[in-house]
């Protein structure tokens, strides 16, 4: 069964909006950067595999949000789906980081997600990044013990529990 995701968040400042084609050259340009793809793949992602992977073209199983502060776009925030389970992942633009969007916005889509019936809500940040573990922390999520691979990298599993 697929759960439903919000079109639009807001609280004050920050939106959380779909992403749409026209972000095509924003995402492309983030994912450029060695302190965004570092942790995001590795590598820079051509502009045709971003369109494919964070405009749309994965729901209902992947949603895709950019992340808008004072209507800049500062990073970009998925929610996925699968039968087993369900998460987050998340990334801000290199001039954005550190401010406390992240856990933010993070936690504003947890919330309503989990007000849309999402349960057992993860992320899985790297195991040598603890900027991300501890911004996720901050968002609401705790570790649970286990751990993962992704892209190559050992993780740490993080549940959403609402309290920072």
């Amino acid at each position: 069964m697929t759960l439903p995701y919000p079109a639009r968040l807001a609280d004050g400042d920050l939106v959380l909006r779909l992403s749409t084609p026209d972000d095509v050259a924003t995402i492309t340009g983030w994912l450029a950067d060695p302190a965004v793809h570092r942790w995001w793949g590795g590598e820079p992602v051509p502009a045709a595999e971003v369109r494919r992977k964070y405009c749309g073209a994965r729901e209902p199983a992947v949603a895709v949000y950019v992340l808008e502060f004072a209507q800049d776009p500062v990073g970009l925030v998925q929610a996925w789906q699968d039968p087993d389970a369900r998460g987050l992942d998340a990334f801000l633009a290199a001039g954005h980081q550190g401010r406390g969007l992240g856990p933010r916005a993070a936690r504003l889509l947890a919330v309503d997600l989990l007000a849309r019936g999402w349960r057992g809500l993860t992320v899985d940040p790297a195991v040598d990044n603890p900027r991300a573990q501890a911004a996720w922390r901050r968002a609401g999520f705790v570790p649970t013990g286990e751990r993962g691979l992704d892209d190559g990298y050992e993780t740490v599993l993080m549940e959403f529990r609402g309290e920072p």
